[in-house]
């Protein structure tokens, strides 16, 4: 599954999972699933790269949290390789 960032802020939602102010987004998958997350340009910031910011756990579930500079989180179910371009 491809990623980019500018659909993250069109589908994720604030303080969704974490109640940390961020717009999030969660993704479930299995073994073997990939996502590849594309870095984008949102307007009024320079760059909006994506970073490691640690795991949560959701339901039960581990989670990887990437955050972007554009103040939105995606959670990854630990299972799903995470491919940033």
């Amino acid at each position: 599954m491809k990623l980019p960032l500018s659909d993250l802020r069109v589908l994720g939602e604030h303080n969704l999972f974490l109640d940390d102010g961020k717009q999030q987004v969660l993704v479930n998958g299995k073994d073997g699933d990939s996502l590849n997350l594309t870095n984008s340009h949102i307007p009024g910031l320079a760059d909006s790269a994506w970073e490691h910011h640690g795991t949560a756990e959701v339901g039960g579930v581990m989670y990887v949290v990437e955050h972007s500079s554009a103040n939105t989180e995606l959670l990854v179910e630990r299972a799903v390789r995470i491919d940033l371009h």
